[in-house]
């Protein structure tokens, strides 16, 4: 229609083209999905994949770059985008990935391919614009959120004597300046710490809120949902054996030194009776030096 009309009227077409909106396509691309657990933006797995169609999801994903590809919760519309960082194939051709979430994706069509995997035409999905007579508010809200989250950060550190290192990894130096950001890396931040088990999973609901200040107030909830849980559960003798025997299992607390020393005297022990009082030493050694941390300052 439109070249039928540019032969017959090509100067009044030409002035029709001119005033009219420029048409600006949404970005739209396909991207294959991997359908198990909804993911944040920052989140850190690692995966095991064994059947055929994720295998050959990951293979093309290998093969470009960025080498991403989509996760969700089974049938959610809402996805995210995640990028292999790290990557080993078995002989069998199963695959052990690490991935990190990158951004939210909005499912505009899907479909299943030949091989029973889901498709998806997907654009980015972003928040609401932010008016000028919400700035104030949004402000204050992400001051409060951060805030609450160093909080979290502090208490958790102080219970269990170390962090996380898929949490070290959301943590990053800051908490972002922007809004939207700054409410996805509380809520991935929130989501790997322990406390998050005592309360409901939040995961789909931070990644459909496309309002700043409505998803900066859920996840401040939820962390003084965390906080009110460890408030209320004191550190009983129960939680300091815990605590140490966590030291116990950590390489990295223990040190090669350590692990080495102990080695040592177990070989050097002669009976039973000696090798427990080795251990019983050593695991003393680890009380004192674990009950003597202190949680970092922010």
């Amino acid at each position: 229609m439109a070249t039928a009309i540019r032969r017959i009227a090509p100067s009044e077409y030409a002035a029709r083209a001119a005033e009219a909106i420029p048409f600006e396509p949404v970005a739209e691309r396909t991207i294959g999905v991997f359908q198990l657990y909804h993911v944040l933006p920052q989140q850190r797995l690692q995966l095991h994949i064994f059947e055929p169609r994720y295998r050959g999801l990951v293979a093309r994903a290998l093969q470009r770059e960025p080498r991403t590809f989509a996760m969700c919760g089974p049938g959610a519309q809402v996805l995210c985008e995640v990028e292999i960082t790290s990557h080993d194939q078995s002989r069998d051709g199963r695959y052990y990935i690490e991935v990190v979430g990158r951004r939210r994706l909005r499912c505009e069509r899907d479909w299943q391919d030949n091989s029973n995997l889901r498709v998806a035409v997907v654009s980015e999905l972003s928040d609401d614009a932010v008016l000028p007579q919400q700035e104030a508010t949004l402000a204050a809200a992400a001051a409060a959120l951060a805030a609450a989250s160093m909080a979290l950060i502090r208490t958790t550190y102080q219970r269990s004597g170390r962090l996380d290192p898929s949490t070290m990894e959301v943590l990053g130096a800051e908490p972002p300046s922007d809004f939207e950001a700054l409410g996805l890396w509380a809520a991935a931040l929130v989501n790997e710490l322990p406390p998050l088990r005592a309360v409901r999973d939040i995961r789909l609901h931070v990644l459909r809120e496309t309002d700043s200040l409505r998803r900066m107030h859920l996840v401040q909830a939820v962390i003084h949902a965390c906080l009110d849980e460890l408030d209320s559960a004191p550190a009983t003798m129960l939680d300091r054996l815990v605590r140490i025997s966590r030291a116990l299992l950590d390489y990295r607390e223990l040190g090669p030194f350590t692990l080495v020393g102990a080695g040592a005297a177990c070989v050097a022990c002669r009976t039973w009776g000696q090798m427990a009082m080795v251990f019983v030493a050593l695991y003393a050694l680890l009380a004192i030096s674990v009950m003597g941390v202190r949680a970092p300052e922010h």
